[in-house]
């Protein structure tokens, strides 16, 4: 064999194709192990927002970015509303603090109950040795 019998090139070895979407809303599904089937999956159709113009009926058309802006919330949020998150952030952060609280009381408890056992088989052992 020669070097000059193995060129490389940049051609391909076969064709690139774009797929068609699922219109059908069905798909092959295949498993690992060599079965498949054929599954029926939600196909929705794409929203797209358009400016709408004013009409002659005499109602003013809205932007589609003022549509935008009302998509993202649209409003403020009330007083009422603004107490009631922040108390509830409050408590939330309460929770988390009593939490680790209780938490390194139960590993402090823990450790101490560790140290009287390793005392006490400490003390057999050295009871067994004097009795021995």
């Amino acid at each position: 064999m020669n070097e000059k019998d193995h060129k490389l090139s940049l051609s391909p070895k076969g064709r690139l194709e774009l797929k068609k979407t699922v219109d059908a809303g069905q798909v092959r599904q295949s498993f690992s192990h060599g079965r498949s089937k054929v599954v029926a999956v939600e196909v929705r159709k794409k929203r797209s927002i358009q400016a709408n113009f004013p009409s002659d009926s005499g109602g003013d058309g809205l932007l589609a970015e003022d549509l935008l802006h009302e998509a993202d919330g649209g409003r403020d949020l009330t007083a009422r509303e603004k107490a009631s998150r922040l108390r509830a952030l409050k408590e939330a952060q309460q929770r988390a603090e009593e939490e680790t609280r209780r938490h390194t009381e139960e590993k402090e408890t823990r450790r101490q109950a560790e140290e009287v056992e390793t005392r006490r088989k400490a003390e057999k052992a050295a009871e067994a040795l004097r009795t021995a």
